[in-house]
């Protein structure tokens, strides 16, 4: 714990560098230590109070790491398991859990919106970053960390599993604060998600009992649309068995996170924490590759439609770069490629060789 106050008497300190990764603002409660030195992460100044937050350590069987919720601004903090981090866990496994809260969230919003037109009850914070009021290419967004916006979602710190590796978190906003009741029925919706993501429970009926009695709050905790709720959240992945239909959830859900994303931008506009970066950057799946197109494949598609002595002047060199950099990353992982077959996964390790060696030669002549 470290606090600074500053006075007349005090030189003003805020924007100097302290430490390295740390930097003086006009209130410095406390500073978080992580691994990462340029990691947004590391900027960890909270003028706000810890103590108006509560937090829930989740069972270590479950895919939630943690809960914390601040009830006044209307924020609930989900933080999966450090195993996402650890490598324990994979990668889709925690895309799916991303999914669940999506779908849950979504399928909340649309129940609400019966009776309301306004903006959608709750939003997901996607990020950090300093917003300049200008619309980016997904792959040159500013990354600028913003302190503000960091104190705001992340005054308890940011979450890093042991091996330093950030945990996978995802920030709602509630309109109008959080009742106990919106709160249970977010939670009992990932509940009813069941075991279909690596066999286990997202949050366990347990656990739900017990972040709800650390609440606050004068309404019933008791949910009133759990049902109503079952009855409209899109499925996610794992709940289908046939691969149209997952690469469709995926699709859908990629959409509805992007939306909730875009959404709370939109709420938040005129704050000081105002975020207008929205990172829609899909990640490759090499399991859904023979069913749908995922960035990576749209990027293949781009790089194969260039002759060898074609003109690259409408592709920056750091796109060139990032494509090179997404399909050296796929293949590493395609030997991992779940449902699709090894016969048609050593045919796209093949094709993405030579797209690869074509975006090199790109490169040079850019």
């Amino acid at each position: 714990m470290l606090t600074t106050t500053l006075s007349g008497s005090v030189p003003n300190l805020s924007g100097v560098l302290l430490d390295p990764g740390f930097r003086a603002k006009t209130t410095l409660v406390h500073k978080q230590l992580v691994s990462a030195a340029n990691n947004p992460g590391s900027l960890h100044l909270a003028s706000s109070s810890k103590s108006a937050w509560v937090k829930h350590d989740c069972s270590p069987a479950t895919l939630l790491h943690s809960v914390e919720v601040h009830t006044k601004r209307g924020l609930m903090n989900l933080n999966a398991s450090k195993d996402f981090a650890t490598g324990t866990l994979s990668q889709e496994n925690k895309r799916e859990v991303e999914r669940a809260v999506s779908s849950t969230v979504a399928a909340l919003n649309q129940i609400m919106a019966r009776n309301d037109a306004g903006p959608p009850s709750i939003t997901i914070h996607e990020n950090h970053l300093i917003g300049d009021g200008l619309v980016h290419e997904d792959r040159n967004i500013p990354r600028r960390g913003n302190p503000d916006d960091y104190d705001r979602y992340h005054t308890l710190g940011v979450p890093f599993a042991e091996n330093g590796r950030m945990q996978a978190h995802y920030h709602l906003e509630f309109r109008g604060g959080l009742t106990a009741a919106a709160f249970a029925d977010v939670l009992n919706g990932l509940n009813d998600v069941g075991t279909v993501i690596a066999g286990r429970e997202i949050v366990s009926a347990e656990d739900i009992g017990l972040i709800l009695g650390k609440i606050p709050s004068s309404d019933a905790a008791k949910s009133s649309l759990r049902m109503e709720i079952k009855a409209v959240r899109q499925l996610i992945p794992s709940e289908f068995d046939a691969g149209s239909s997952k690469t469709q959830a995926r699709d859908e859900l990629f959409g509805t996170f992007t939306a909730l994303g875009s959404a709370n931008v939109e709420v938040n506009t005129g704050q000081v924490f105002r975020n207008a970066h929205m990172n829609g950057f899909r990640v490759a799946e090499p399991d859904c590759l023979d069913n749908g197109n995922t960035r990576l494949s749209d990027d293949l598609a781009l790089v194969e439609s260039f002759s060898d002595g074609a003109s690259v002047s409408t592709l920056t060199t750091q796109h060139l770069l990032d494509i090179h950099l997404s399909f050296r990353k796929a293949m590493a992982d395609l030997p991992d490629a779940g449902v699709v077959g090894m016969k048609e996964v050593k045919a796209f390790k093949e094709r993405l060789e030579l797209a690869s060696q074509q975006v090199v030669s790109m490169l040079r002549r850019s």
